[in-house]
């Protein structure tokens, strides 16, 4: 079944894979182009449209975007072990990983920098660190939420270091092997537009402060 934070998600805008190309002279992204080979060494690749990755092939076919103009979600995939998008350094809209009981590793997101609304890691049981994310700085800079929330094997949010603003609240909970000391450390070091909800982490770990 669709959890419920996938479909508040969808509700807010239909998936549609719209089109990639590079950045035109003017800085903005092309209209109608629907190239996705772009060769480029001195232009922004932009992947227009929101994209919801179901296979090996889909992940493959975005593998050149730097930025993602709309959404990007990874929704209880199976086979996804590692986001292997090393070019991708924007997300216009939400970042949604959900429900992928394979995934342990996220250093394929090396290069991301921003999420322009909301970025939600949520129900992964396999993975245990958020290292990829060391690049990323901002989230909802224009308003948008955290979710970090029921990871089981998350033990730690240092991969999260760099991130100093989140644009609206941050809710960080029901992650059982991290402790939640260190998640209201982490909480304390953002500078937030919202609320807080740290709460309910570290119940398997006995180690905790």
């Amino acid at each position: 079944a669709m959890s419920r934070v996938l479909m508040f998600f969808l509700a807010l805008a239909p998936l549609s894979l719209i089109s990639c190309g590079d950045k035109d002279d003017t800085g903005t992204p092309p209209e109608g182009d629907a190239d996705t080979d772009v060769d480029t060494d001195t232009d922004v690749v932009y992947c227009e449209g929101i994209f919801e990755i179901k296979s090996e092939g889909e992940l493959d076919a975005i593998a050149h975007c730097e930025s993602i103009t709309g959404g990007l979600y990874f929704f209880e995939q199976d086979w996804l072990e590692i986001v292997e998008l090393p070019s991708l350094t924007s997300v216009g809209g939400h970042l949604v990983i959900e429900g992928n009981g394979a995934l342990t590793s996220l250093e394929g997101l090396s290069s991301l920098t921003t999420v322009g609304t909301y970025l939600v890691i949520y129900d992964n049981h396999a993975l245990t660190s958020l290292e990829g994310l060391s690049s990323l700085t901002t989230v909802g800079g224009g308003g948008g939420f955290l979710f970090i929330i029921n990871n089981d094997a998350l033990t730690s949010l240092e991969g999260l270091s760099g991130l100093t603003y989140v644009g609206d609240d941050l809710s960080i909970h029901n992650n059982d092997s991290l402790c939640q000391s260190d998640a209201e450390a982490f909480a304390a070091s953002i500078e937030l537009g919202g609320t807080v909800d740290v709460r309910d982490n570290g119940t398997a770990r006995t180690d905790c402060p």
